[in-house]
């Protein structure tokens, strides 16, 4: 299934331009529509429009909200990830059936395992690397979540000697200026990650991170794991002056840079989750 050398100083600043002209376009449109507000109010509401625009721009870098399978959960996973996988999907290196490698991480099989996003970059040693997203829910009631963290992070322990003790709590900003509780735990080590060499995926091991995200919902725990090679992680760069305003949905994302800094806490922020319909039963 498919989701939909640095540039110089001069087309960093014409990207810093495009950004305010949008951010003055939206604050325009927003004042054509206030006729008869008072000085004081229009300044304070064209005040928080900004504010919000300001927030919510950083979330374009974002595809639209996926459903998660058999689940209420809505989330927005980066561009930087051109194709996702369920477990019987077809791979194009792994044949009718991905890769359990690829599929989830190899060290660390998420319960309640629903979709894994790859994307790849470019490693100077082994060429194109891959680097993925996994999402996982599953049902929940009071005190499973704090259950469940316990048992993974002694899991990761056991793989990776510097996993830490504990889980760090984390507010993700959603794009309406709210934050969503979160925690997450990360670790750095050597890990396999499947490449190809003459023609042949094989599997190589090398220093990788890895971070996983728990969300505690009412009814639901959500998971959402990332995992890419440290030689093809960061920010990436800025867009090249002519690159056009709205990329086209329906073109493979190049290889790039998953930034591990702002990916994950940026999807955090989307986690939404379907009202019930009307007469609906609670969930147990």
């Amino acid at each position: 299934m498919t989701p939909l050398s640095m540039p110089g100083n001069e087309n960093v600043a014409r990207g810093q331009r495009r950004s305010a002209l949008w951010i003055l376009l939206a604050v325009a449109s927003f004042g054509a529509v206030l006729p008869g507000c008072g000085t004081a109010e229009y300044r304070r509401l064209m005040a928080d429009r900004v504010d919000k625009v300001r927030t919510s721009a950083a979330f374009r870098t974002l595809f639209g909200p996926s459903q998660i399978a058999d689940t209420p959960i809505k989330i927005r996973v980066p561009m930087a990830f051109g194709k996702s996988y369920v477990e019987n999907s077809a791979h194009p290196q792994d044949g009718p059936k991905i890769s359990a490698e690829r599929l989830q991480p190899p060290f660390l099989p998420l319960p309640g395992f629903k979709l894994c996003y790859e994307g790849t970059g470019q490693d100077p040693q082994w060429g194109k690397v891959p680097f993925y997203c996994y999402l996982a829910a599953l049902p929940a009631r009071a005190g499973d979540a704090e259950k469940l963290a316990t048992e993974l992070q002694a899991q990761l322990k056991e793989k990776f000697k510097d996993a830490p003790d504990a889980w760090d709590p984390i507010d993700a900003a959603t794009p309406e200026g709210k934050a969503l509780q979160w925690k997450k735990i990360r670790v750095v080590g050597d890990q396999p990650f499947l490449v190809r060499v003459a023609d042949k995926t094989v599997s190589q091991s090398m220093p990788g991170i890895f971070e996983l995200w728990m969300y505690s919902g009412t009814d639901y725990i959500v998971l959402v794991g990332w995992r890419a090679p440290t030689s093809v992680e960061g920010p990436a760069p800025p867009p090249v002056a002519d690159a056009p305003l709205i990329p086209n949905p329906l073109a493979p994302p190049p290889d790039t840079k998953p930034d591990l800094k702002a990916m994950p806490i940026l999807t955090a922020g989307t986690l939404t989750f379907d009202a019930p319909a009307p007469g609906d039963a609670p969930a147990n």
